[in-house]
Formats: C-alpha cells, sequence, structure tokens
C-alpha cells in the first residue's frame, strides 16, 4: 500500500512539473513563447550594384536552436525551414515589388510560384542554404526574409509537447551589420521609410541600389 502511495505521490510531482515547465501562448495577443533567431548571410555588402551583378544568400545553422525568451536549447530535426525572400521597391509610393528575380540554387533547391522560396539542404545536423540573386533591373530596393514556419504551435510541429506554446522565427541578416539600414531615408514610400531599426532587423532586411 505504502509503495503504491508513493508511486502516486512521484507520478503527481512529475505531471505538475510537467505543466509549469509549459506555458499557455496565444498569437492573436502576441505570446510567443519560443522565440528564434535564424542568420542570413547577404553578400557582397554594399549599397550599389550594377545590373548582372549576383547578390549572394546564404544560411548555415545547427539543428540546435536556443529559445530566446528562455536561454533553453531545442533540438529541430528535419524540420520545415522554407524561407520566402521578398523584393520591395523603394522608388514606388504604394507596394511594389520586384518582378520575376533570376535566382540561381547552389546548394539546397528554389520552390514556390516565384521561385522565390528557399528550400534548406540538412546533413549532420546542420542546415544549408546557399543561392546567386543575379541582378537584372535598375532601381532601389530592400528585401526581407519569412518563411512558412513563422507562428506556429509548437506541439503541432514537433518542437514541444506542450500543447499550447507558439513559437516564431526572425532572421537577421549580416549579424544586423552591413545592411543598409540608413538608406531607409531616402524611400518613396512612407511604409517603408518610417521603419524602425528592430523591425528592420527582425525581418532580415537588406537595402541596396542598382544604377
Amino acid at each position: 500500500m505504502k509503495t503504491a502511495i508513493s508511486s502516486l505521490v512521484i507520478i503527481l510531482l512529475l505531471t505538475n512539473c510537467a505543466k509549469k515547465e509549459c506555458r499557455e501562448g496565444n498569437l492573436l495577443s502576441n505570446q510567443i513563447n519560443l522565440y528564434f533567431v535564424l542568420p542570413v548571410k547577404v553578400y557582397p555588402a554594399k549599397d550599389t550594384f550594377k545590373i548582372g551583378d549576383t547578390l549572394w544568400i546564404e544560411q548555415e545553422f545547427s539543428d540546435q536552436l536556443a529559445n530566446i525568451n528562455s536561454g533553453k536549447t531545442y533540438k529541430l530535426a528535419n524540420f520545415d525551414f522554407t524561407m520566402g525572400m521578398s523584393i520591395d521597391d523603394l522608388n514606388k509610393p504604394d507596394f511594389a515589388t520586384y518582378p520575376n528575380p533570376k535566382i540561381v540554387a547552389f546548394m539546397g533547391r528554389i520552390g514556390g510560384e516565384n521561385g522565390n522560396d528557399f528550400i534548406h539542404e540538412y546533413q549532420n545536423n546542420i542546415y544549408r542554404f546557399k543561392a546567386a540573386f543575379i541582378i537584372e533591373r535598375k532601381g532601389f530596393y530592400k528585401i526581407g526574409f519569412g518563411g512558412s514556419p513563422r507562428e506556429g504551435k509548437g506541439s503541432v510541429s514537433g518542437i514541444t509537447t506542450c500543447k499550447n506554446e507558439y513559437y516564431d522565427f526572425d532572421y537577421t541578416v549580416n549579424n544586423k551589420g552591413d545592411n543598409n539600414y540608413e538608406m531607409l531615408q531616402f524611400s518613396v514610400a512612407n511604409t517603408f521609410k518610417n521603419y524602425s531599426l528592430d523591425r528592420f532587423n527582425k525581418e532580415g532586411s537588406y537595402c541596396f541600389i542598382v544604377k
């Protein structure tokens, strides 16, 4: 009898501990429990290009990612990190994009209707992607990164067993440096001109001119 009671007490203690480790989240109220930042390298890091130049886009990161909110590390093996790249035209007063970008993958592959979704190669616990964006149009542009894994339920994706924990991903370009944020002040579109540095960095943004 004593053994049975002791076992029950242990089970209850473990259950309570598990509950305490889980946190309630809600996307609508922006309560993101698991917050990860993914690095993106864009190079050469300069502000002016010519037609025919190549802008390289590269990612390499471990499947062990730290939750910025807690410091706890999570293993995301065989996870869908598909990353989309947007290209905004800063010379237009209204929302406009760079049509049909020419992008060639050297590691990983390209997907999506517009050919600007980047699908990583996963090998030896490392995710990798590398592509060349071959510039074919003059103008003033801002690229940014986002993707399908943003704002999801952790228990569905397998990141966590906690039922109501939500996760989000941000992308940081060149370690938040060499991204030409100061060029936004010359944007014709007020939406982008008024971007804060924090928002610019969280969206993995990079500005450049093509002459």
